[in-house]
């Protein structure tokens, strides 16, 4: 297997959990433009490229350090985003859904959300700093595809949420916050056991 297939895969892997918070993002604004898209696969794609980066640069004691706490902060950041997703959506009543809403996603949460979803790219980094050996070349082309597959398909999502939004209403928020509390519990339970 080649090494961009290699890296290409990794990308799609990690790109997962931004892609399947950008949908949900999606649903939820329900107004969701492209402009709206662009800024979600920016933020998630930004981010997904500097974690690697990171893991890279900070080596093995800081990761595993940080690695300790960041799968229970990630849990705890989704699992709250998903109830408050669940919790708004059931208190609207019919009249809110026919109506479109075009809230806007604030820039400190979707920050939030990038940081929570990027995590595993950090451990990801500190990988290929011991399986290339510090080729620091191969490591900015490796996080490079990682943050450019982030930002496309956290942009698809945002815009299929939308479309999910405006098909299932009520339904599609309240499943849209369920998969924000499963993303968060997947995190920790990869990390727990490990």
């Amino acid at each position: 297997m080649t090494a961009f297939v290699t890296v290409l895969l990794v990308a799609i892997s990690l790109a997962m959990d931004a892609m399947a918070v950008s949908v949900t993002n999606g649903i939820k604004l329900k107004c969701c433009t492209v402009k709206d898209g662009l800024k979600m696969g920016i933020f998630f794609g930004i981010f997904q490229f500097i974690m690697p980066l990171l893991g890279f640069y900070l080596g093995n004691s800081v990761v595993s350090f940080i690695g300790k706490f960041a799968p229970y902060l990630a849990f705890v950041i989704l699992a709250f985003l998903g109830g408050r997703m669940i919790w708004e959506a059931n208190k609207c009543d019919e009249e809110c859904f026919d109506e479109c809403k075009c809230e806007k996603l604030g820039t400190g949460e979707l920050f939030i959300q990038a940081i929570a979803t990027s995590i595993d790219a950090l451990a990801v980094g500190l990988s290929l700093a011991i399986a290339v050996e510090h080729d620091v070349y191969y490591v900015y082309y490796a996080s490079a595809i990682i943050g450019i597959v982030a930002f496309v398909l956290s942009f698809i999502g945002a815009l299929a949420g939308r479309k999910l939004g405006q098909l299932f209403e009520r339904w599609a928020e309240t499943m849209g916050g369920i998969v924000l509390v499963l993303i968060g519990a997947k995190i920790l339970l990869e990390y727990l056991l490990k």
